[in-house]
């Protein structure tokens, strides 16, 4: 339920972030979750939990959604370009494309 008190904590938060020093705490909790769920692949989810409460803690919610569908997209075009490189045009893997088409679809889901 958004009273006055949760909206006037939103609002704190938020005008925090705008601060050059919000900005970089934010900045360091993402790229910290960021660097965990590199380094961890399958196991990330249990290994980085307490980095992404940091992160969704600290950096407004908007900010949240934006960064994580950046870095998705950043995946997916690295994928694309890795492969242009390795095939070349018209030569790419049926699993290749599947596992590009999952990441467009977490692309497409983070957008709504």
């Amino acid at each position: 339920k958004l009273n006055l008190r949760t909206m006037a904590e939103v609002q704190g938060k938020h005008d925090q972030m705008l601060q050059n020093s919000g900005r970089k705490v934010c900045w360091a909790k993402r790229d910290a979750y960021f660097e965990c769920l590199d380094n961890n692949g399958s196991d990330a989810d249990n290994t980085c939990s307490s980095f992404k409460e940091e992160y969704y803690n600290i950096c407004p919610g908007s900010w949240v959604k934006h960064f994580n569908k950046l870095r998705l997209q950043k995946r997916y075009n690295t994928g694309i370009q890795k492969l242009k490189a390795a095939t070349g045009p018209g030569m790419v893997p049926a699993s290749v494309l599947e596992e590009q088409a999952k990441l467009s679809q977490k692309v497409t889901n983070t957008e709504q």
